[in-house]
């Protein structure tokens, strides 16, 4: 399914000083993650430990603290950055175009959520809140054409391409993946009507569910370079379940919800990081 074609100056694979650039942001992006990690959940232990049995939210009342809220936005621009400087390495230009309309909804989203995080006035059912939402459903709906180009199962010219398949190939992922989460929200649906996502949720589930779906087919079908298409692949694998956890604090449930948000960057940081390297042209 891959083709074969002739270079331009702006698909060369990616080399040198470019290269070394790349690595040090990859650093830098994984050590703001680490620190991260270390103080979400150092508060969150702290308030375990000494405020252990009180009534959520605990008196130290802390969802996350200035610096993971913004670290956790640099983490976001950082891997802007990284589409942006790889321009001369891309795989090509449609692919390059989508991948950074994609991050340019996702950077907004993600400065919105930490503001949601900071002010203690505000919660998922805030309007600010399906701002970053609808910006969220627009960077999947970019990725979802981004990894669904020439996708088989649309395309007669490229099904007939392709060996047969059981019923039981063609639909156990599929089902696998929107099983998942048709479980996760019939397990949250009443806690969903509290906040108003019925709607809201369900919609964006649609979404983030038919991306990884299509993104493992492109593995699958081979229709991006193998390294950049497992990178996607898990990207926005991990994106569906930053989702998941994402939504079982936004519904406040008490502890489940205290320890989905520590949950929340750790898949979602390593994810759009993995997305942002999955545009880039590696050599062969």
């Amino acid at each position: 399914m891959t083709e074969t074609t002739t270079l331009g100056k702006f698909e060369q694979p990616i080399t040198g000083k470019k290269l070394t650039w790349v690595l040090v942001i990859v650093c830098v992006n994984i050590l703001l993650m680490g620190a991260i990690f270390a103080v979400d959940w150092m508060v969150f232990l702290y308030e375990e430990i000494i405020f252990v049995g009180m009534e959520y939210p605990k008196p130290f009342g802390l969802k996350q603290t200035l610096f993971t809220g913004v670290a956790k936005s640099g983490n976001s621009v950082l891997c802007l950055f990284i589409v942006l400087i790889v321009l001369d390495n891309r795989i090509d230009k449609k692919d390059w175009i989508l991948l950074f309309g994609a991050f340019l909804c996702m950077v907004p989203t993600d400065i919105i959520m930490r503001i949601i995080d900071l002010a203690p006035g505000l919660d998922a059912s805030t309007p600010i809140f399906m701002v970053g939402g609808v910006l969220s459903i627009f960077a999947h709906f970019l990725l979802l054409f981004r990894h669904g180009r020439k996708f088989p199962y649309w395309r007669k010219s490229s099904r007939d391409l392709l060996p047969k398949k059981t019923i039981f190939q063609k639909l156990w992922l599929p089902i696998l993946i929107y099983g998942s989460a048709v479980v996760a929200i019939t397990i949250l649906w009443k806690d969903m009507a509290v906040i108003d996502h019925l709607i809201i949720g369900p919609v964006y589930t649609l979404f983030f569910t038919t991306n990884t779906w299509i993104a493992w087919e492109a593995v699958r079908y081979k229709l991006y370079p193998k390294r950049n298409g497992i990178f996607a692949a898990i990207g926005v694998t991990l994106w569906y379940l930053t989702e998941v956890v994402g939504e079982i604090f936004n519904v406040q449930i008490g502890l489940a919800s205290s320890v989905a948000f520590q949950l929340v960057w750790m898949v979602y940081g390593p994810g759009i990081l993995l997305l942002a390297l999955s545009g880039i042209r590696y050599k062969e």
